[in-house]
């Protein structure tokens, strides 16, 4: 018979099919490619893996995702938890005992079918973090406007701000949608008198300040929106040390001031000063781009609902900086 007959030509394919398959590897997934190869062939028989064994388990494993879901759906406060020991799990079970797997895996299931089960409304969405910005900018606004005709509230509403945003930052990220509302408002009252006094000596530098802090708003998020400023490990890594760097400096003025002296290159009206304020400034209007991100990444990966609150929080808390760093560096150049 020749060797072209049909026969052979069908043992030809399948030979160059498991030839690929060994070259390259049957799946992208480290699950399968760092655990199906070395085991030796000396397994017992009642031992081995079986393809109705694989897909009995992994029915198992679906009707506990579903019996997680339905938890979900009726405690979604659990969705945060569960998504993290999930994640630990996966990871425990590919890279470290995949022979565990038979405990692990109904687990993970579990946890991730809590995690998927939360309904859509208890999730935070980009439309959600919009509006309650909208708020928060509203709340600060009307704070701005008793601020400015009680300028005596402004330092007590400052200290009030202040720790309203520690507790929001590091105490209670969960408690957002009572604090930053708070936050916006105590903080629009500091802003309403900080901004009477710096127009009392420069009449219109309020309304040039407003006018940069949203024109730098609107032309970062533009920029953002198309991708001429993105914010890669190495952007995220640069904003933050200059963060770093810059309340380092505020703080150690700081704690000078009450010894009767100032750092003077960040005080006076100096060129220098004039230079480390742009500095400043741009370095407060770039971290307007991580907000973004966080809010549009915690929008697409479904984080809990209060996380809306957190990334208007986390917005408001950059622009009132901006703000703050553009009416200063106003206030040295007008002064030369």
């Amino acid at each position: 018979m020749s060797k072209h007959t049909p026969i052979n030509r069908l043992r030809s394919t399948h030979s160059s099919k498991h030839t690929a398959i060994n070259r390259f590897g049957r799946s992208a997934n480290p699950a399968f490619t760092r655990n199906f190869n070395g085991f030796s062939g000396d397994i017992p028989s009642s031992e081995r893996m079986t393809l109705d064994g694989a897909v009995n388990k992994t029915g198992i494993l679906l009707s506990l995702c579903f019996g997680g879901a339905f938890i979900g759906w009726n405690i979604p406060t659990l969705m945060f938890p569960a998504m993290i020991v999930g994640f630990i799990l996966a990871l425990v079970t590919i890279f470290r005992s995949p022979s565990k797997a038979g405990s692990t895996a109904p687990l993970y299931s579990l946890t991730q079918g809590i995690f998927l089960g939360v309904p859509s409304s208890e999730r935070m969405t980009l439309d959600g973090a919009v509006n309650k910005t909208g708020i928060l900018l509203s709340l600060c606004f009307g704070g701005a406007f008793i601020g400015w005709n009680i300028p005596t509230l402004m330092f007590p509403a400052m200290i009030v701000g202040f720790i309203l945003a520690l507790v929001t930052i590091f105490r209670s990220p969960s408690k957002a949608g009572s604090t930053a509302p708070l936050y916006s408002l105590t903080q629009g009252i500091f802003l309403g008198g900080i901004t009477l006094i710096f127009e009392t000596q420069f009449p219109g530098i309020a309304i040039q300040a407003l006018a940069l802090t949203f024109g730098i708003l609107a032309t970062l998020l533009v920029c953002y929106k198309s991708g001429l400023i993105l914010p890669t490990q190495n952007f995220r890594l640069m904003i933050a040390s200059a963060i770093g760097g810059i309340f380092l400096l505020y703080f150690v003025n700081f704690i000078m001031s009450f010894f009767g002296s100032t750092l003077n290159f960040l005080t006076s009206n100096s060129l220098i000063s004039i230079g480390i304020s742009l500095v400043i400034v741009g370095v407060a209007a770039l971290s307007l781009v991580l907000d973004f991100d966080f809010i549009e990444e915690g929008a697409e990966k479904g984080l809990p609902k209060y996380m809306e609150w957190y990334g208007a929080f986390s917005l408001m808390v950059t622009l009132i900086w901006l703000y703050l760093e553009i009416i200063r560096l106003l206030a040295k150049i007008r002064s030369r």
